[in-house]
């Protein structure tokens, strides 16, 4: 099992290191990006972002993020 103090995470900030910790632990994370189009993206590995949905405006992309968050396994980075 293991084990990820998120305050810690949280003070050193969002790295490579500890996205891969987050994703060993179950987690997936996302992020709201406006290029080429509102889309949100998700990490894979080492700095690999890949689009999970693209949207037709900002205001659907920020509902539909809303929406994924809902769920625990989900954080954004």
């Amino acid at each position: 099992m293991i084990c990820i103090d998120f305050q810690i995470i949280l003070i050193m900030g969002v790295t490579t290191d500890n996205n891969e910790k987050l994703r060993a632990a179950g987690f997936r994370i996302i992020r709201p990006d406006d290029t080429p189009a509102p889309r949100i993206k998700e990490w894979i590995s080492n700095g690999v972002w890949v689009t999970m949905k693209v949207y037709t405006t900002k205001a659907a992309r920020d509902r539909g993020l809303k929406e994924i968050l809902m769920d625990p396994k989900i954080v954004t980075g």
